[in-house]
């Protein structure tokens, strides 16, 4: 899996929030790593050690000093851009206790030690009870007391769960930047480069297994190109659809989406039909990742239409009655265009 997608992965995790936090920051290292980024991988390790653990926090800090010294920074600019690694870990770390006083504690837990202290002070929760049997004088005392260990229970869960919210959200803000970051970088690189490495192209299909076939022919034996058809391709071990699908699309130089009349869709009264969901998304997808030039779709028209959206009216749009061969010719001169065959 490359970086780009290992970190659209890690936005996914966070988004779907099923993961746990200490998971997500143990992604977050790895792609620090893997970019080369010492100033947020030494916010994430920090986020992952106690930090009373003076021996770890020291090893942590001589890391970061050391690939600063071999880049060429002086130990003065060093402790100044480590300052701010540990400003942002105290403001995210900061608790505050009391309504009128607000006491600041900053909490020197690790990501692990946070989730555990959760779930520690849930089963305190669930634990504080009123006995059976008690006289009313004493279940009247009781109630009260349990009312107030509640509260200051439920105000522990709320504040640790606070913390692990703004670690989360840190980290989220850091894999949008760099996700954006990393598709600038391959816009004029990866992108525009790709057609010149391979000759892949990508069918976009509905529930229409003869045209899609009959594409896949015409680019196999006709053009000599690679067509990748999703369901034809192994899983590798990929989680989800959306994985198996953006696995495959980065390695395709061109798209063709065959749009079919799959389904009928009744608005207001009028009646029309409509490519499926899964082919209008990977279309907008191939369109941002290729631009709109190595992008061509193809439609078959049918008595009562089918509906264009107008976000896709500058797409290169060939029509079709019966047969994709129909627009055979047209196909091979955009093909030729863009320099996928000669």
């Amino acid at each position: 899996m490359d970086i780009l997608n290992l970190v659209r992965e890690t936005i996914r995790d966070i988004d779907e929030g099923q993961k746990t936090t200490s998971l997500l920051i143990q992604k977050c290292i790895r792609i620090c790593g893997l970019t080369d980024d010492i100033f947020n991988l030494t916010f994430f390790k920090l986020s992952m050690r106690n930090h009373e653990n003076k021996i770890e926090t020291s090893n942590i800090r001589e890391e970061f000093r050391t690939y600063y010294l071999n880049k060429g920074m002086k130990d003065e600019d060093i402790r100044k851009t480590y300052s701010l690694v540990l400003d942002l870990y105290i403001e995210v770390r900061t608790m505050y206790f009391g309504d009128e006083t607000r006491e600041e504690n900053v909490l020197a837990l690790s990501v692990t030690e946070i989730e555990d202290k959760i779930e520690s002070i849930s089963q305190s929760l669930d634990k504080n009870t009123i006995p059976d049997g008690l006289h009313p004088v004493d279940v009247y005392y009781s109630k009260k007391t349990k009312s107030e260990i509640d509260d200051i229970l439920i105000d522990g869960i709320h504040q640790h769960k606070r913390i692990l919210g703004k670690i989360r959200n840190n980290a989220y803000s850091y894999l949008i930047e760099l996700e954006k970051k990393l598709l600038g970088n391959e816009t004029l690189s990866t992108v525009e480069g790709a057609k010149i490495m391979n000759k892949n192209a990508f069918i976009i299909h509905g529930h229409n297994e003869a045209k899609w076939r009959e594409l896949e022919k015409m680019l196999s034996e006709d053009f000599k190109l690679t067509p990748i058809v999703l369901g034809e391709q192994l899983d590798r071990g990929l989680s989800t659809l959306i994985d198996k699908f953006e696995y495959y699309a980065e390695q395709c130089s061109y798209a063709i989406a065959l749009f079919t009349p799959d389904d009928l869709i009744d608005k207001n009264g009028t009646k029309y039909f409509q490519a499926r969901p899964n082919v209008i998304y990977e279309l907008g997808w191939f369109v941002a990742r290729l631009g709109k030039r190595n992008v061509c779709l193809i439609l078959q028209d049918n008595p009562d239409t089918i509906e264009m959206f107008s976000d896709f009216q500058g797409i290169i749009q060939k029509r079709f009655q019966h047969n994709v061969s129909e627009v055979y010719r047209e196909i091979m001169l955009e093909l030729r265009d863009v320099g996928m065959i000669d």
